[in-house]
């Protein structure tokens, strides 16, 4: 029973860990801004492109 409780928080730590950095990519960016087509074709390219 001591197993369960040690695999639950480390399991939804781990699970926090995982999904933290997609929600940190979104940290900065306007409502405005649209996913960039040409991101994975150049390395100078950025992931969001502003439509302004």
């Amino acid at each position: 029973m001591t197993k369960k409780r040690v695999y639950i928080p480390l399991a939804i730590l781990l699970g926090l860990l995982g999904f933290s950095p997609m929600l940190v990519s979104l940290l900065g960016t306007k409502q405005e801004d649209k996913l960039n087509p040409n991101y994975y074709s150049d390395t100078n390219e950025s992931l969001f492109k502003s439509t302004k």
